[in-house]
């Protein structure tokens, strides 16, 4: 099969804009995906529950834990997991040292004041709801 020339090319390119044929499609260069809009946070919460329902009342609660700002955050994500994982779906009392969460954060319930127990409470209900 021969190479059609440069001029060749131009005029025949030039002579399919006022062709009655149809013109070859050109395929263009995919558009990249869009950034998640979610966090490493939301991402877990999500994982977890199958969706956002009290996503902001929980990482409120959790940033509410005494201490966790001073945390590096690496131990602040492992203890979000922990979080999620043992506080929103407890086996048993969520207040008993049995509780996984306890040994990860190194707290014992008695460390959070009734106003911290009454926020997780109402951020629990609100899943519910």
């Amino acid at each position: 099969m021969a190479r059609r020339g440069f001029f060749s090319r131009l005029f025949g390119g030039i002579a399919d804009v006022f062709s009655d044929r149809p013109r070859r499609a050109t395929l263009s260069e995919p558009s990249p995906t869009p950034p998640s809009r979610r966090d490493f946070y939301q991402d877990t919460y999500f994982a977890e529950q199958g969706s956002m329902g009290s996503y902001g009342r929980h990482r409120a609660t959790f940033d509410a834990i005494p201490g966790i700002e001073t945390e590096d955050e690496n131990t602040q994500r492992e203890l979000w997991e922990s979080y999620v994982r043992n506080m929103l779906h407890p086996h048993g009392k969520v207040n008993s040292l049995d509780n996984p969460f306890w040994s990860d954060i190194g707290l014992v319930p008695e460390d959070f004041d009734e106003g911290w127990w009454e926020d997780w409470r109402d951020a629990y209900a609100a899943m519910a709801g």
